[in-house]
């Protein structure tokens, strides 16, 4: 599938090129959040440093990659680190397509394109991770600091899984020094003994410096208790607009085993 993918970018550019449309062009590549990590669903992913894995609100569960090349972009060669929310690609594109932002109304999203072309500061400084009422769990960052409500998985993934070992020609091959965590832009600071039981969000709100500690080592809420009471605040403020989640129960007809192992429609 990575290989098919591979090679159905090199055809667009390709093409583009060809059609003397490449000089004018913006390709982004962009990644889902969190990775599968330390076999969960079955999976091999790696977020580390970062904590936790898919689906929960740590940091190597929110966070996402990506990478964009355009004759356009100003300062080529770099890695830009301020913070981009997803919703943002929307105006990003309408001012990338020339369009005028302000004419969308009430948009949660950012034109980050000034970001992306000279490595300008990100419009953005609050991003609001989630909030679940099935499961209780939320989490809202705001400039340096993070709050964090409750986990997934009964805080189950809630640690830090490096990659196994890889040994022999694949360790000394260049497609695994390109992706060996150990040269990765995330910073952690030390980590202290207690970094795993220092955070009880089950018990009370937990808070992070994500600029100085982006690996959530360090649980700063008793240091900073007017922070948690602005951002709980914030979250309260974010619950008063938010529809109501659909949630249905599982429903065993669902399972493919039952349907020729095919994913498909399964009610009337």
């Amino acid at each position: 599938m990575v290989s098919m993918l591979d090679e159905s970018v090199k055809n667009v550019t390709i093409a583009l090129k060809k059609a003397n449309m490449l000089d004018n062009s913006v390709i982004i590549f962009t990644s889902d959040n969190g990775g599968p990590a330390n076999g969960f669903d079955v999976n091999y992913a790696s977020n580390f440093p970062l904590r936790g894995v898919k689906a929960t609100l740590w940091e190597g569960g929110v966070r996402g990659v990506s990478f964009v090349h355009s004759p356009l972009i100003k300062k080529p060669s770099r890695v830009w680190n301020g913070m981009f929310h997803i919703c943002d690609w929307f105006p990003t594109f309408i001012s990338i397509a020339g369009g005028n932002v302000s004419e969308f109304t009430n948009l949660d999203g950012f034109s980050q394109w000034e970001s992306i072309v000279s490595g300008a500061k990100s419009p953005r400084n609050e991003i609001l991770h989630n909030i679940d009422p099935i499961y209780n769990v939320s989490a809202v960052r705001w400039n340096d600091f993070k709050l964090v409500i409750g986990d997934t998985y009964q805080g189950n993934w809630s640690g830090w899984y490096p990659p196994e070992e890889v040994t022999g020609n694949l360790f000394n091959s260049e497609l695994f020094a390109g992706a060996d965590p150990r040269a990765a832009v995330v910073k952690c600071l030390s980590k202290p003994s207690n970094a795993s039981t220092n955070c009880q969000p089950f018990t009370a709100p937990c808070l992070f410096n994500i600029t100085h500690d982006p690996c959530e080592y360090y649980n700063v809420a008793d240091q900073y208790p007017d922070m948690v009471k602005t951002l709980v605040g914030k979250l309260v403020k974010y619950n008063s607009t938010m529809i109501p989640p659909g949630n249905k129960p599982i429903d065993q007809a669902a399972n493919p085993y039952l349907h020729q192992g095919n994913w498909e429609p399964w009610e009337k």
